[in-house]
């Protein structure tokens, strides 16, 4: 808020490790301003804040980015198991989900039927692998 600044603009300069990062302030309301940059590298970051190119009495402040873990790909998940294609009515049923090349993330399975949803228990197996295991109570 620098509705008590008198004239000027707000100004920053982002510093990482390896330099300069570009940055920007919007104004959101009359006299708000937020401010947007995306940092390249994990690690501690220096937020200099200039209004009308006098620095901030608090600047710089201190923000730490934390790196970006690996991205799931859905494509990678293989499905597999009888109980994909079949099951008889009263016994138990089950379909292995094979993640381990998928990257980080957690299945969620529902098995819906024409008469009635059947209740479905997911087991981790390990390294990104689930056993999926269920009993169709109707034919």
């Amino acid at each position: 808020d620098v509705s008590d600044a008198g004239p000027g603009k707000p100004r920053a300069e982002v510093r990482s490790a390896s330099g300069i990062i570009p940055s920007r302030f919007d104004q959101t309301g009359s006299h708000r301003y937020h401010l947007y940059f995306n940092p390249k590298e994990g690690g501690e970051h220096e937020i200099f804040i200039y209004f009308a190119d006098i620095p901030l009495p608090s600047s710089p402040l201190l923000a730490y980015a934390e790196e970006l873990g690996p991205t799931p790909d859905h494509t990678r998940v293989v499905i597999r198991g009888h109980g994909l294609t079949g099951a008889k009515v009263g016994e138990d049923a089950e379909f292995i989900i094979d993640g381990s090349e998928a990257g980080p993330g957690s299945p969620e399975v529902t098995l819906g039927g024409v008469k009635a949803d059947n209740p479905v228990q997911i087991m981790s197996i390990g390294n990104n692998v689930h056993k999926v295991l269920y009993t169709p109570t109707v034919p």
